[in-house]
């Protein structure tokens, strides 16, 4: 086999993978960059007499924290079926369309790239 092909597989796998989470992100904004920890208000310390409000303020931002983890990978595991049913998709209907073997390669290659990274990133 020629090596060119080769390198046009190479070519769809380095095209499909980005595309994939790029999509992925697009479907699923939620929780990306900035947002994706969370937003930790000031608890300042109290003066003597004042420190129960101090403990409750750091009380109620460890409970608020922990439902936002909560939410926060809930939506991540949202994230994940989509990457792993385009995957799949691409998948079947690669095997089921007569399309050049190397695009076929490429597309198999990417998408099964993409699951394993996927459920790197979010598991």
């Amino acid at each position: 086999m020629k090596i060119s092909r080769y390198i046009y597989a190479g070519i769809i796998l380095l095209i499909y993978i980005p595309l994939v989470f790029m999509g992925a992100n697009v479907f699923f904004p939620k929780y990306t960059d900035a947002e994706s920890y969370y937003p930790y208000e000031e608890c300042a310390p109290q003066p003597v007499g004042q420190e129960i409000k101090s403990q409750e303020c750091f009380k109620e931002q460890e409970k608020n924290r922990i439902a936002f983890e909560k939410e926060k990978n809930n939506y991540n595991v949202r994230k994940y079926l989509f990457v792993v049913l385009f995957s799949l998709i691409s998948l079947i209907t690669i095997s089921l369309i007569k399309i050049e073997e190397v695009i076929k390669l490429g597309i198999f290659s990417g998408a099964t790239i993409s699951t394993f990274v996927s459920t790197l990133m979010y598991f």
